[in-house]
């Protein structure tokens, strides 16, 4: 399944696809969700690859020099992220209200999302109980410039560029999302200073997991995403967490280093929690600076 047509946007997908059965209509169905850089949930039957919510084709503005595709699928439920721009950021011109699929040549464009996302690679996590994915992504903005250059072409091993990707004066925010996986609505979305960038792991005991830039591992109530835990690891927390039984006691592990792309602190520590852990927390990495 193409989720975009003649992607001129970086919208690739780096994250993880899930794999689960779910109950939809009466019936359960074997299912794959992906999530995106475009800040949807692209949800398919797993053994056709056939969309299980519904996926339609609309038309997309157009740049003939940029070849774009007439139309581009967009799945029926919510985004994850902003997919649009209210207000032009300053020194720049809203085209197409910066919204996602604008094409765009040498005169540029800025939209969302950005080709960071949306989602990135960290690997949302999905409660079979309760049919719900937990999703990490960022609301960020973009400028999208490319068209014809008159430059030589790259020696081997160099890159090659046709277009090209710059930030903007806006603020980016960090979102967490839980998303219903029978009908690919949001339940509850978190939105946060810093940027989401973390995996996240859901428990039958009604908790899920996610790290933080500034170092914290937390915990959240899977049911409304109110904060119930956490532990300041001393790096940022962007490694997905794992759970695991050990002599009949439930563990969990998280490795702290930090992430170039989220611009967290530095660190290389692995982290084991228990119910009967007595360890401290780390010192804060920005109280270390």
């Amino acid at each position: 399944f193409q989720q975009v047509h003649h992607d001129l946007w970086d919208y690739d997908s780096p994250s993880p696809v899930v794999l689960f059965d779910v109950k939809i209509d009466g019936v359960v169905r074997k299912a794959l969700a992906e999530a995106s850089k475009t800040g949807w949930v692209y949800i398919l039957d797993r053994t056709n690859g056939e969309p299980l919510i519904g996926i339609e084709e609309r038309p997309v503005p157009q740049e003939p020099r940029q070849a774009t595709a007439a139309t581009q699928p967009y799945p029926i439920g919510d985004a994850i992220v902003p997919q649009s721009i209210d207000i032009a950021p300053e020194g720049y011109t809203l085209v197409n209200g910066g919204r996602i699929f604008t094409p765009f040549w040498t005169e540029g464009v800025v939209a969302k999302p950005s080709p960071f996302g949306g989602i990135n690679w960290p690997p949302p996590a999905y409660d079979p109980a309760t049919t719900t994915l937990y999703v990490c992504a960022n609301d960020r903005t973009q400028f999208f410039n490319g068209g014809d250059r008159d430059f030589e072409i790259a020696p081997n091993g160099a890159r090659y560029i046709g277009g090209t990707f710059a930030g903007v004066p806006m603020p980016s925010t960090g979102i967490f999302a839980a998303v219903d996986m029978t009908n690919n609505r949001l339940v509850w979305r978190q939105q946060w200073a810093d940027l989401c960038y973390s995996g996240s792991l859901a428990t039958a005991g009604g908790l899920v997991f996610v790290g933080r830039n500034d170092g914290r591992l937390t915990a959240l109530d899977s049911s409304n995403g109110r904060l119930l835990w956490e532990f300041q690891t001393g790096a940022g927390s962007n490694s997905g967490t794992s759970t695991f039984e050990h002599n009949g006691e439930q563990h969990l592990v998280s490795y702290s280093a930090g992430n170039l792309f989220a611009g967290s602190p530095r660190g290389d520590s692995v982290w084991l929690f228990s119910l009967s852990g007595t360890r401290e927390p780390a010192q804060s990495p920005a109280l270390a600076e």
